[in-house]
């Protein structure tokens, strides 16, 4: 029987994770043949003698290509992927693991019947060190995504993704210059199909200090998205220009961010993100408007976690700053009913929600009597 999914996965150093993610692929159950194929990048753990025993266990599934020398991420990746001769092939990181036994066999019968998806993905639970658990995908993710979906934001889990090989030849020069390769190769693939997703959790993504891109600074991540959205742009012919340029302001607004959580205060956070902010449009030239629209996000974060905290001088302050550097976020109904109750109180605010409520609700009845 030939093999139907090859299941590629690269390890380096995953001594801790390598055998639950070969045990979750292990234990499919499915009704076609499917083989495991791992890249071991010459560890200096116990990561090699992990996987060699599990491949003198299971040789009719597992195959192993032993690296002499460290390739590197990016090289033992697509050494890997042409190893594969599946006609599907999911991929699976060493410190991933799925979390269904029927993972392989609902995403062959998704690609199986949509043949005018080339990818499909499902959600996973991201895993952090502390214990905290989060779904990965939002409730609003699409069934069906494109090409252009996926230029303004990277919502395919990579530890869930399957795709159909052989769409595209060899890989262009400029992938093996990437920090990360999941989201190109997931580009590539999807020029030549949609995306198609199915909405249940059937794996977990760990998020740890250990991982290649949770250890990234925000700097150099931010730098690797830009290089991957030029190197992109121009792969593509500059089809897409105007998303890239949205795309590459978003992950300006979400790193800077997540800068400013580093800090211990809204004060230190919001300075440090205005540095980092003046350092980013002197290095990559960011634009004038791209430096409002990423510090009003960094105020509406800090404006709805001081209203968590109940700290309405601290959101009396972000509301003025968030109207001067991005004054479209006063069209938001909760930056609205959370500045009318930090300037004017809690009776208030509830009597103007209540108010709103009965006008959609008259609203709604006068619509449905027409």
């Amino acid at each position: 029987m030939s093999v139907k999914v090859s299941v590629a996965m690269i390890t380096y150093n995953h001594e801790r994770f390598v055998a639950q993610a070969i045990e979750s692929a292990l234990e499919q159950e499915v009704d076609f043949e499917y083989e495991i194929v791992i890249g071991e990048d010459r560890s200096t753990d116990n990561t090699r003698e992990i996987v060699f025993e599990f491949q003198r266990r299971r040789p009719d599934r597992i195959r192993l290509l032993l690296r002499e020398n460290n390739l590197g991420m990016i090289q033992n990746f697509v050494q890997t992927l042409q190893a594969c001769c599946g006609e599907y092939v999911a991929i699976l990181e060493s410190d991933d693991f799925w979390t269904s036994s029927l993972k392989l066999q609902k995403q062959v019968e998704f690609l199986d019947s949509h043949p005018e998806c080339a990818i499909c993905f499902h959600n996973v639970t991201m895993m952090y060190e502390d214990g905290s658990e989060e779904p990965y995908c939002s409730q609003n993710q699409k069934t069906i995504s494109t090409l252009k979906d996926l230029l303004l934001s990277n919502f395919i889990p990579n530890c869930s993704v399957m795709f159909r090989r052989g769409l595209f030849g060899e890989f262009p020069a400029w992938y093996y210059s990437m920090g990360m390769g999941d989201r190109p190769l997931h580009i590539l693939n999807a020029q030549h199909g949609a995306i198609g997703y199915i909405d249940e959790v059937l794996g977990t993504y760990r998020v740890h200090s250990g991982g290649v891109w949770s250890a990234q600074s925000h700097d150099r991540g931010l730098r690797e998205e830009f290089h991957m959205y030029e190197a992109v742009n121009a792969h593509l012919g500059f089809k897409y220009d105007h998303i890239v340029a949205i795309a590459k302001r978003e992950s300006v607004c979400y790193f800077l961010v997540e800068r400013g959580k580093t800090a211990s205060s809204i004060e230190e956070g919001t300075a440090l993100a205005f540095q980092t902010c003046e350092q980013w449009q002197a290095d990559l030239g960011i634009p004038k408007d791209w430096k409002a629209k990423a510090m009003g996000r960094v105020y509406a974060y800090y404006l709805f976690s001081s209203y968590k905290d109940c700290d309405f001088p601290a959101v009396r302050h972000c509301f003025f700053r968030l109207a001067r550097y991005d004054p479209s976020w006063l069209c938001n109904p909760g930056v609205w009913s959370i500045g009318v109750e930090a300037f004017l109180g809690r009776r208030v605010a509830d009597l103007l929600r209540r108010s709103a409520r009965k006008v959609l609700r008259l609203s709604a009845s006068q619509v449905s009597i027409q």
